[in-house]
């Protein structure tokens, strides 16, 4: 009887293990299914991320651009402006037209 006893208590221990493996084998797939949404989710955050500073970088480098622009066409006037002051002093008439 002892004998019967033994092997009815390996095959429920045996059992309890094999519920015990399932159970883990599924917490396991369920952590990989996370995991891999997380890692989805990071990559497509770093992607949009990404993008946002190029369109950053983009709009500060046309910013720049449109300021020297900007610079060039003043620095012209400026030019101009005393041309004609030099002008307008050698026929003597005063500067101070605004």
């Amino acid at each position: 009887m002892n004998l019967m006893k033994q092997e009815k208590k390996l095959e429920n221990d045996e059992d309890e293990a094999s519920e015990d493996l399932l159970k883990l084998y599924e917490e396991m797939a369920a952590l990989q299914s996370r995991l891999a949404l997380a890692a989805g989710r990071l990559s497509r955050i770093r992607k949009i991320r990404n993008r946002i500073k190029e369109k950053h970088s983009e709009a500060t480098r046309r910013g720049l651009q449109e300021v020297d622009q900007q610079d060039a066409i003043l620095s012209g006037l400026d030019v101009h402006e005393d041309a004609l002051l030099r002008d307008l002093q050698v026929d003597h008439v005063p500067n101070n037209i605004d």
